[in-house]
Formats: structure tokens, C-alpha cells, sequence
């Protein structure tokens, strides 16, 4: 920010089980160009922006775009930050003469575009600012690679499987989509007669 800017922000940190999500609450005063150097020291991929920008642009369902709304616009497309539109995309203030405008934005970084939810609440007067709700979908578990199968061909039925495979073999020759039919009994051939081992019993150094 400048000694001329009039940019208005409060830091707050919400916990959510053991991680800290950084929220910017700021205020745009009208014709205000403001500037974001002092977040943007801090913004990392926990941290959200909510702010009344005052801040017209196409982008968020305004007729036009002024230098305010350019400004904010490049804060967006230089850094790693999004414009969350509502759920509804609908506009955020309503006018008591029933015009409407969109002054209010979510900012977020990539990392929480997909889990964050915004929504909107009527103003309990009908008029002036809809309340904004927003909240991050919790965590899913954690992804794990699947486990590989290792198969003990020591211990295969291999007079079995000679038998099995020469009959399959008769029959899927003469059927469509041989390869795949052929592929899917094979499969099942090695899941009946070949046992399987662990990855330790494959790699003993494996603890």
C-alpha cells in the first residue's frame, strides 16, 4: 500500500483441526487504488481473500471495467489467485431502487479453488449486502498407491494350468475380441491356481 491508500484489511487465522487458513477481510473505499504488496508477502496455499472491493469488471458481471477493476484483474491473472464466483452467480448488493452490483469477491489460491463453497444469504432487509458463506470441503483421505501383486510361480499348479489354458485356448479362438477375452481368462487362471506373496516375501529387506 501507498501513504494514499485508503485499503482497509484485517488478518485472521482459522483453525481447522491442526492448519491454519489465513483470511484477508478487506474494504475498497470507492475510486481507491489500492495496492496489495503487503498480502501478497504473506498469501500462500492456505490463504483466502474476502474483501468489498468496489472494484467493477466484466469478470464479475459488471457492464464495463474502470482502472479499479483492471487493477484488481491483474492481482488475479499475475499471481496465483483465483475469482471464486458464487454458487448462485448472482450479484452481492442490492440497491432499496432495485439495481444490483457485485462489490463483493473471493479470492483463493489454486490449492483451494475446487474445495472452497460460496454462497449467498439474502439480506435480512431485502436490500444492501447479501451475506457471503463460504467454506472449504474437508480433506478426503489420503490417496494410496494400490499394491502391487506379486505372484509365486514356484508354487503354481503348472500341470493344471497347461490342461485349463489348452481348452481356453480352443474355445476363445473362435470368439470376438479374442485379446481381451483372452487377457480376462488368463487373469483368472493365475488368480485360482498361482498364490500370491506379499511384498516382504518378494523383497526380505522390505521391515
Amino acid at each position: 500500500m501507498t501513504t494514499d491508500d485508503k485499503l482497509e484489511f484485517v488478518q485472521m487465522y482459522i483453525w481447522r483441526q491442526d492448519t491454519p487458513i489465513r483470511v484477508f477481510f478487506l474494504y475498497n473505499p470507492p475510486n481507491n487504488k489500492p495496492g496489495f504488496d503487503s498480502i501478497l508477502l504473506n498469501w500462500d496455499s492456505k490463504s483466502l481473500i474476502l474483501e468489498y472491493f468496489n472494484a467493477p469488471s466484466t469478470h464479475w458481471g459488471y457492464m464495463a471495467t474502470n482502472c479499479i477493476g483492471s487493477i484488481v484483474e491483474n492481482l488475479i491473472d499475475s499471481n496465483p489467485i483465483d475469482f471464486i464466483e458464487n454458487e448462485e452467480n448472482s450479484p452481492t448488493f442490492l440497491l432499496y431502487s432495485g439495481g444490483v452490483s457485485h462489490p463483493d469477491l473471493l479470492l483463493t489460491p489454486p490449492a483451494l479453488s475446487d474445495r472452497v463453497q460460496h454462497k449467498l444469504i439474502d439480506s435480512p432487509g431485502g436490500a444492501g449486502h447479501t451475506i457471503l458463506l463460504s467454506s472449504i470441503i474437508k480433506y478426503g483421505l489420503l490417496y494410496r498407491e494400490p499394491r502391487r501383486t506379486y505372484w509365486n510361480l514356484k508354487k503354481a499348479n503348472w500341470s493344471k494350468f497347461k490342461i485349463i489354458s489348452n481348452e481356453v485356448l480352443t474355445d476363445y479362438l473362435v470368439m470376438p475380441n479374442f485379446e481381451y477375452s483372452f487377457y480376462t481368462c488368463c487373469s483368472k487362471m493365475y488368480l485360482s491356481l498361482c498364490p500370491k506373496r506379499t511384498a516382504k516375501e518378494v523383497y526380505p529387506f522390505l521391515e
